[in-house]
């Protein structure tokens, strides 16, 4: 559930012009790159209800809170 939901964060990002992947230098060469989860929330943040804002973050992807997302992505859930 957890990357679906991430996949949901990424399609609203899409659908009101909040561009979900950024732009980095290496090797002297622009690269294009998924925004992480941390900076795609960031941008969200003013666009969806303070609360859920929060809960999400907390949810998802802070290392203080549940941190669902990183847990499942690397194996940690038991």
């Amino acid at each position: 559930m957890a990357t679906k939901i991430e996949q949901i964060l990424r399609y609203m990002s899409k659908r009101i012009d909040i561009p979900t992947f950024r732009y980095i230098e290496e090797k002297g060469s622009l690269i294009s790159d998924e925004k992480p989860m941390s900076k795609l929330l960031d941008d969200l943040g003013l666009n969806i209800e303070p609360d859920d804002y929060v809960l999400v973050r907390y949810l998802l992807n802070e290392k203080r809170g549940e941190n669902i997302r990183n847990k499942v992505a690397h194996g940690l859930l038991d």
